[in-house]
């Protein structure tokens, strides 16, 4: 691994856990519903979880990567998708009052 993909690498992993993400978000709420105790095992399998899903991704996602059937496919996918398919589109959705 060259220098720039591991500063890179430390830099995501040393920002991680100062922002409010999901995993965040659910041990807070997992401790503040079931206390400390019962919260540590959700704990745990985040900090276990999270080197393993980078030696996945760093070993096996660099030649699906590099594959051009893999990368052709979001290309035509993502094209309808994100220019809104026009042709389906119906309009905004009008908002009715409540009755008093």
């Amino acid at each position: 691994m060259d220098w720039t993909r591991f500063l890179s690498a430390g830099g995501f992993a040393v920002a991680m856990p100062a922002t409010p993400g999901p995993n965040n978000t659910m041990v807070v709420a997992s401790g503040a519903t079931y206390g400390f105790a019962r919260t540590v095992p959700h704990m745990l399998g985040i900090a276990a979880g999270f080197p393993v899903m980078l030696v996945v991704l760093g070993t096996a996602g660099l030649p699906l990567l590099t594959d051009p059937w893999v990368r052709a496919g979001p290309k035509w996918w993502g094209r309808p998708t994100c220019s809104g398919s026009p042709g389906r589109s119906r309009g905004p959705i009008p908002i009715q009052p409540t009755p008093p």
